[in-house]
């Protein structure tokens, strides 16, 4: 019971922050974004492929209220970018997703907590590692967005993240990691899916993921893990602290 109302609690929070991100991109703010920032999205924006013109809400001064970006209601600072892909009814087409690079323009986002380009096109391009000098990230969701080859080791400098999603399970692409090592840096991760990463040269899993004090969430499915311990079913860390532990592959 009490790992389910740890786990609730970590939803309401992002819930919460999703609600006060809505107010802030419908103009709620106290006080106008800032230019150095209006520019850094803007250079983000021009390596970006929009064929539909899902951004084209990205002009004027005001950058707090365009699509998917909210801002501080005090300091005017960016804090999210959520471009996360809405199916449009059945459509299913990776013909309405974003897609091209994802510029190093993100770096002057100094404040930035909130990251999600998931269900997007990135046509097989590498997760950027710079994403992991975003000292502030506390959300990360990169999930079924066209990312493959090798997770950047950098991300293990994200100290603060909360929230790490990297599931490739309906990607056309697939990402891999022959050392998760890193993630034992990340001590506030409380949530981790890394479903369909191919983990089958990673030995070092395990003691990576047992040594994250906070983690109540994980999933691993599909990842071809190796050194699974004989006696994982019987860990008490197994059983009291983590709400979703699905291990093998099927």
């Amino acid at each position: 019971m009490a790992n389910i109302c740890s786990f609730v609690a970590l939803l309401f929070g992002y819930l919460c922050f999703t609600t006060n991100a809505i107010s802030h991109c419908n103009g709620e703010s106290n006080v106008g974004c800032i230019q150095s920032e209006r520019l850094a999205l803007l250079r983000f924006k021009a390596g970006l492929k929009d064929p539909h013109q899902l951004l084209s809400s990205w002009m004027g001064a005001n950058c707090c209220a365009w699509t998917g970006v909210s801002c501080d209601n005090e300091t005017g600072h960016v804090i999210a970018i959520d471009l996360r892909y809405h199916h449009l009814s059945n459509d299913h087409s990776t013909d309405w997703r974003l897609g091209g690079e994802i510029g190093s323009s993100l770096l002057d986002l100094k404040d930035l907590k909130h990251l999600d380009l998931s269900s997007n096109n990135f046509g097989g391009r590498t997760i950027p590692h710079y994403i992991g000098s975003m000292a502030e990230l506390r959300y990360v969701n990169l999930s079924n967005a066209g990312f493959s080859g090798r997770i950047p080791h950098q991300l293990g400098n994200l100290s603060n993240l909360e929230y790490l999603d990297l599931n490739s399970f309906h990607s056309l692409y697939n990402l891999n990691a022959d050392s998760i090592r890193w993630l034992s840096n990340l001590a506030s991760l409380r949530y981790l899916d890394m479903t369909r990463v191919t983990l089958a040269k990673a030995s070092d899993w395990f003691h990576a993921v047992n040594a994250l004090p906070s983690l109540s969430v994980l999933h691993l499915p599909f990842c071809r893990l190796s050194n699974i311990p004989a006696a994982i079913s019987h860990s008490s860390r197994t059983q009291s602290s983590i709400q979703s532990f699905p291990w093998f592959n099927t």
